[in-house]
């Protein structure tokens, strides 16, 4: 099956390796000092989002791509990297969380976490950070305020009260990185 989004098409999947992830995460700026990120499983009931919206099209590509997870035996939320018809691959790492005042916020991941929820998981895999050094980027929400949307908002669109020079730029991070990987 070939599973469509953006359009890229992804033919294949497999494991990422877990300290790579970890090691790409202390590439971020703010992050690079911090001692304490790690893979941890995370009780989905303490996770808390910063988002207004849940994008119905992600929302149906994630749950396409966890069909496709459960198909070749990978186990959901671990890092995967899927290979493109361009023999190209792209790195899926698991949700993102920070911790701030004893409390998990979602910092990407949201779709995946709402399949969780909606699926009665009780703990995740995630990447955890602790005590990053900068505020959050935004008022967090509780998961009944958020509501579905037509289209993929753009980031100032989907946080309230969003602080612009608070948002971590985790996408670009493994962009730039995920070169090693190409034609293996």
């Amino acid at each position: 099956m070939k599973l469509t989004r953006h359009k890229l098409q992804f033919t294949d999947m497999f494991y990422a390796d877990q300290q790579y992830i970890l090691d790409c995460f202390k590439k971020i700026p703010s992050y690079a000092s911090l001692k304490h990120i790690f893979l941890n499983q995370v009780d989905l009931s303490t996770i808390i989002p910063l988002a207004k919206f849940i994008s119905k099209d992600r929302l149906e590509f994630t749950k396409g791509l966890f069909f496709e997870m459960k198909n070749k035996g990978i186990e959901l939320y671990k890092p995967i990297f899927l290979k493109t018809l361009e023999k190209d691959y792209r790195l899926i790492v698991p949700p993102v969380l920070e911790r701030h005042n004893n409390k998990w916020y979602i910092f990407d991941g949201l779709h995946r976490l709402w399949l969780a929820r909606e699926k009665g998981e009780k703990y995740v895999w995630t990447i955890c950070v602790e005590h990053p050094p900068l505020p959050l980027p935004s008022t967090p929400r509780d998961w009944g305020q958020i509501t579905y949307s037509d289209s993929s908002p753009s980031v100032s669109e989907n946080l309230l009260e969003m602080k612009e020079e608070l948002v971590r730029p985790l996408s670009k991070m493994f962009k730039s990185d995920i070169t090693i990987y190409k034609n293996i």
